[in-house]
């Protein structure tokens, strides 16, 4: 599809819940009970709750297609994204840019994670 379409008109997203980056397992979310296998979030009934996947997970995966790289999979949850929701001052690093950012380690996993230049996470 990326060769289709192209990676500058592809942006990542996820739809993660609660569960996200956690074990397969039962957890209640929102009041409800839900299971996830790791990948998919389901109500008991099997209904589709959400996603498991973290934005991390989907950049590792779109990096190691065939046709794409590094560069392209950061910009598909990046820049894409900001262009089509028309915000400016996401997904490029510049003055006047939202210092809303992440840093990877090598094996593209979230070492550090800031919001408005403010570090939130780090590993």
């Amino acid at each position: 599809m990326a060769s289709m379409k192209g990676s500058t008109r592809i942006a990542l997203t996820t739809d993660q819940t609660a569960a996200a980056g956690m074990p397969p397992g039962s957890y209640v979310l929102s009041g409800r009970r839900v299971v996830s296998d790791g990948a998919v979030v389901r109500l008991e009934d099997g209904t589709l709750a959400g996603s498991a996947a973290t934005m991390d997970r989907l950049v590792r995966r779109m990096a190691g297609l065939p046709g794409l790289n590094l560069t392209r999979a950061i910009a598909m949850a990046s820049t894409v994204p900001a262009r089509v929701l028309g915000e400016r001052s996401l997904g490029h690093i510049r003055v006047g840019a939202c210092a809303d950012l992440i840093v990877l380690d090598a094996d593209l996993r979230v070492r550090l994670t800031m919001v408005k230049g403010d570090v939130k996470f780090r590993l």
